[in-house]
């Protein structure tokens, strides 16, 4: 089943990593990893639609630093 069906019907698809963003202690979020097992329950995440941002919204988006 494509992801775009899934979305449609509020399926789940299949992942073994897991993201968070947390804090470096100077104020700035970094992305963190971990793996999930498939025997944990999280190895798989609700599938949601995307729609397309408006000017204004991207425009309040954070800049991304390198």
């Amino acid at each position: 089943m494509r992801l775009a069906q899934l979305a449609e019907f509020g399926g789940k698809a299949p992942t073994r990593v897991r993201f968070r963003w947390e804090d470096d202690g100077n104020g700035h979020l970094s992305p963190k990893g971990c793996r999930t097992p498939t025997e944990s329950g999280l190895s798989e995440v609700p599938v949601r639609g995307k729609t397309a941002m408006s000017e204004k919204q991207t425009s309040l988006l954070p800049p991304i630093r390198h």
